[in-house]
């Protein structure tokens, strides 16, 4: 089996890779700094990723190894890639709605850390890089659905980094043939996503505060829409990207292929969680993209996936975990958790 880097691994979408390849024996190591990630989500990974016979994780966690820094750090970074095979670059300065006030740190995290990760991979011999980009690379009013052939014109300081980082990465392929894939996620969501009441992406938000009885904000009128997938299926696509031999040196959507308003998203919250109580509207946030809808053409031919998980279904059993941990008592699930 492989020895696979996940840079930024301890956040949501990373601890699912994690769980995934502890499941089919990889080594797995993590390089993160853990301001936005958790080590306690890592420790629920490894019990995620216990094989058949392995029990409670012990097995599984003596393959995982967390190196706690930052991708900012070349040293820490070389470090962390050395003898890796492959390299699943998932670490970013996250902040999309106010990223202009972040414009500086943004940019040495997202392009900076992107260019530290594939130095040490050129200089390791890592077999290949797949970089997390996002779909807000294609920026504002752009004819639907979003197709990996249009040139990117992104609407923000985060938008710029991603598309920086990608062509950092598309570069590395080019000029020293250093296999790269680019995955441009769309709206990622599922059980153990990060979010509360008040703040977070919207599913998990609008979760918490039905749960907690808590009015849900909608920002703007509501209307605008998204391309929603389930973190099963986002994880199969990351996994065919290491994988397959055609992908090297291309931008691939890993998207649903369908479209949601956040209206539509309220009404098959409250319905679930039995809250009929009515949004909150606040004004639109600043360089918020109207319609999003990816193109899942590429993701069908060269990766062979498709979303297998429908929105009501993926709603449901996201909304059914965040039950579950409302009623555990934060020490009952600290004592789950081996150290």
């Amino acid at each position: 089996m492989s020895t696979v880097l996940i840079v930024g691994g301890a956040g949501f979408l990373g601890c699912a890779l994690v769980a995934a390849l502890l499941r089919r024996a990889d080594t797995v190591r993590v390089l993160d700094n853990v301001s936005t990630g958790s080590l306690g989500n890592l420790r629920l990974a490894a019990l995620r990723g216990t094989r058949e016979g392995e029990g409670r994780g012990g097995r599984a966690a003596s393959r995982l190894d967390v190196i706690v820094g930052d991708v900012r750090d070349p040293g820490v970074v070389r470090k962390a890639v050395r003898g890796a095979t492959y390299v699943l670059h998932h670490a970013e300065w996250a902040s999309r709605g106010g990223s202009a006030r972040h414009a500086e740190e943004i940019t040495s995290v997202n392009v900076g850390g992107t260019l530290n990760v594939l130095r040490a991979a050129k200089a390791e011999g890592v077999r290949r890089v797949v970089y997390a980009s996002n779909w807000s690379v294609y920026g504002c009013g752009r004819p639907l659905p979003l197709s990996e052939s249009l040139v990117l014109a992104p609407a923000s300081p985060y938008a710029a980094s991603k598309a920086a980082a990608e062509a950092y990465c598309h570069a590395y392929w080019e000029a020293y043939r250093l296999e790269t894939v680019c995955l441009r996620y769309f709206n990622v969501y599922g059980p153990f996503q990060k979010g509360s009441a008040e703040s977070g992406p919207v599913v998990p938000r609008f979760i918490n505060a039905m749960l907690e009885g808590v009015q849900p904000t909608v920002y703007g009128d509501g209307q605008q829409t998204r391309d929603f997938i389930f973190v099963d299926d986002a994880v199969r696509a990351t996994l065919a990207a290491v994988a397959l031999p055609n992908v090297a040196g291309r931008c691939v959507n890993v998207a649903s292929g369908c479209m949601t308003s956040i209206r539509q998203v309220w009404a098959m919250v409250s319905a679930m969680t039995g809250n009929g109580t009515e949004p909150r509207f606040a004004p639109a946030r600043p360089c918020d993209v109207r319609q999003s809808l990816g193109d899942t053409t590429l993701a069908q031919t060269l990766l062979n996936c498709t979303a297998e998980v429908s929105l009501a279904d993926g709603f449901a059993r996201t909304v059914e975990h965040f039950r579950e941990t409302i009623k555990a008592a934060p020490e009952t699930l600290a004592r789950s958790v081996p150290r």
